[in-house]
């Protein structure tokens, strides 16, 4: 059998074009792939080596601290199958089943747009009754 290989005309200004193109699109997409792993990595650390600065959140949201391991854990793993080429659309399609269940558990308890409530009280000018932004402490 015969293979033919197919040259590509240096001259044709669509092959150059196509190339360009293909180039930025697969950057961009590392890019953004290696953001989504960052940012789990980062939630999965804090998750795991620090619980104890999710504990407002975790109550109000209605789960056992207990949890807060397993959830690292199953971030980390994420991660990982998310990050390496071969199970990468498994990874993308239990990050989704992950992400939409957490958006669940915040529709649940009626977060939509704002902190959880156990926060919420924390930000809110009572004279105003609407939430605001903390300042710093001048120095």
């Amino acid at each position: 059998m015969r293979h033919e290989t197919q040259t590509i005309n240096k001259s044709d200004p669509r092959a150059h074009g196509n190339e360009t193109k293909r180039s930025s699109a697969v950057v961009a997409g590392y890019v953004l792939s290696t953001l989504t792993v960052a940012i789990l990595l980062a939630d999965a650390g804090a998750t795991l080596f620090f619980p104890t600065k999710l504990q407002a959140e975790m109550d109000a949201t209605g789960f056992p601290m207990t949890l807060a391991r397993s959830l690292g854990v199953i971030e980390v793993s994420l991660a990982i199958l998310y990050a390496v080429p071969r199970t990468a659309v498994l990874g993308a399609i239990l990050i989704t089943g992950f992400f939409g269940g957490a958006i669940c558990a915040h529709f649940r308890i009626g977060e939509m747009s704002s902190p959880p409530p156990a926060r919420r009280e924390r930000y809110r000018d009572h004279r105003l009754g609407r939430p605001v932004v903390p300042r710093r402490p001048a120095s």
